[in-house]
This record gives C-alpha cells, sequence and structure tokens, in this order.
C-alpha cells in the first residue's frame, strides 16, 4: 500500500477485549460497537497501516504468539511499529484444532494449572520473548501492562462481566488460595530480576506494578475506574467506546513520542516551546 508515493509500513498491535477490533458486549447484546478501534486510529496518526490481532478474553500466550506469527511471516521491512499490550498473568490460552486453517484460539479466565507466581513468572518470560524478537529483526517495538498483571487475582478474584450478567453478585470476591504475603513477595522479587534482563526504555510504565512505582496503561485513564466515565461502554462495563478508544490513542501517541518510540510531532514541539518561554517569563 502506498501513501503519496511511498510505501506505508504496518502498525501490528495484540492484545485483549480493550484492543478487539470486533468487540462487542453481553451485557448490551444490541448496543453497536462498529467504531474503530484505538489500533486503527493510532496507526492513522502514524502514516501507518493497522494490523489488529487482539481478540477479546486472551491471554499473554495469544498476545506473543500472535504477534510472532505475524512478523516472521512479513517483510521487516513493510513493519512500521509493533505493540504488544499484555492482559492478566492467570489466563489461559489454547488451540482446540491446531493444524485447521484459522487455528481459533480459546482462553479460559483461571489457569487450572500452577499458581499466581508461575502464572506471573510465564508472563514475564512473554515479555523477554517479545523484546528478543523485535530485536532479532530489527523491528521498533514498545510493550506495556494494559491491565493488571496479578492485583486482581492476589486481592481476590470478582465475578467475570459475563456471571454478573447470569446473576453473580459483582461485589463478592473469591477467597486467594495460597500465601498472600508470600506469593506477592516472590512476584515482586522475580520484577525486579527481569528489570535487569529486559530493555526497560521500551516498556512504558515499568514495573507494571503500582507498589514499586510504576503503572498500567489503564492506570491513566479513567474509563476503568469511573463508573460514570463518558469514555467507558457503560456504567457495567468497563470497556472503552468510541470516546474512549479516542482517548487511548491520543494517550498512546503521547507516551509513544515521550519513551522516544516516535519522533514528536510539530505541535508537541511548539507546546514544549510554549512552555518553555512561559517557565522563563514566570
Amino acid at each position: 500500500m502506498k501513501k503519496n508515493g511511498h510505501s506505508m509500513k504496518y502498525l501490528i498491535v495484540s492484545g485483549d477485549s480493550n484492543t478487539d477490533p470486533y468487540f462487542d458486549s453481553i451485557s448490551h447484546p444490541t448496543m453497536n460497537f462498529n467504531y474503530r478501534k484505538w489500533p486503527e486510529r493510532l496507526a492513522d496518526k502514524l502514516g501507518m497501516k493497522a494490523i489488529n490481532l487482539a481478540k477479546s478474553g486472551m491471554g499473554n500466550e495469544f498476545i506473543y504468539t500472535t504477534l510472532r506469527n505475524k512478523i516472521v511471516d512479513m517483510d521487516p521491512s513493510e513493519i512500521g511499529l509493533v505493540i504488544a499490550t499484555w492482559t492478566q498473568a492467570p489466563r489461559r490460552d489454547y488451540k482446540k484444532e491446531i493444524l485447521t486453517s484459522n487455528q481459533p484460539w480459546s482462553s479460559i479466565r483461571i489457569d487450572t494449572h500452577g499458581n499466581l507466581p508461575y502464572w506471573v513468572e510465564r508472563t514475564l518470560g512473554y515479555y523477554m520473548n517479545f523484546q528478543i524478537l523485535c530485536e532479532r529483526y530489527n523491528l521498533p517495538y514498545v510493550h506495556f501492562q494494559m491491565i493488571e498483571l496479578y492485583e486482581h487475582f492476589i486481592e481476590g478474584v470478582k465475578p467475570s462481566q459475563n456471571e454478573v450478567h447470569y446473576g453473580a453478585d459483582p461485589d463478592t470476591r473469591a477467597i486467594y488460595p495460597g500465601d498472600r504475603e508470600k506469593d506477592e513477595q516472590n512476584i515482586i522479587k522475580m520484577i525486579l530480576e527481569y528489570e535487569k534482563k529486559l530493555n526497560t526504555d521500551k516498556f512504558i510504565g515499568w514495573p507494571p506494578v503500582e507498589k514499586l512505582g510504576g503503572f498500567r496503561f489503564k492506570d491513566k485513564l479513567d474509563l476503568w475506574s469511573q463508573k460514570d466515565s463518558p469514555r467507558r461502554v457503560s456504567n457495567i462495563d468497563n470497556h472503552p467506546n468510541g470516546l474512549g478508544h479516542v482517548a487511548i490513542c491520543d494517550r498512546l501517541y503521547l507516551m509513544l513520542q515521550e519513551y522516544n518510540i516516535v519522533p514528536e510531532d510539530a505541535t508537541s514541539q511548539a507546546n514544549k516551546q510554549k512552555d518553555m518561554l512561559r517557565h522563563n517569563f514566570l
């Protein structure tokens, strides 16, 4: 594909329901979700064409594997930027029929094998694998934790949106099946060990845990935390609506400039110059 006589490069993204191009809501089956999602909007800002691989409910194995499979099948010179938006560590992905042409993925919300420290370590491994993959092909890349890595589980899992839809009390929490203090200490230790292995300049919000002074991308927006936010689907569905996807795109675009992943645009540079002049004047 060409634009203004030049070949357009591709923005490749994978993630979960907050990125899914075909998102729908079980709580609002008649609502129209046919609006442009943030990867498509971001691609426009970057002068690229989006390849959005995200799928609702999926975990980090899916996110890494779909990115890997797409990258190795493409000419690296056609790829302008790769973004991994990581999700909750306890999710487990699998394929029912690996020999089919579509290779459809399925997932479960909580893995039935292992424990929370193992699930977090598995995700940290996907962070590392993603970095190695992109550096192997000399690709511009960035990644971040879109939603909680482990906190929702260690604090006691709440019913899913599907379970709430079918009558579960949304305010109930499961009891954590382990030694919470010991497990969290082990998780924090693992994250700090991986900090020595990862290029954290390419990881927005590192470390992806509030207790260590980092943030998840959702922490930068109100649509998850405020039920009356105009940028979420509804007060019972905290996924981004059309305005929410605009907000994600705009905030991420600024962060890509802040992390030197993409050059600052003329508007951002002009605003910085104005701030400097104002500061000098004051």
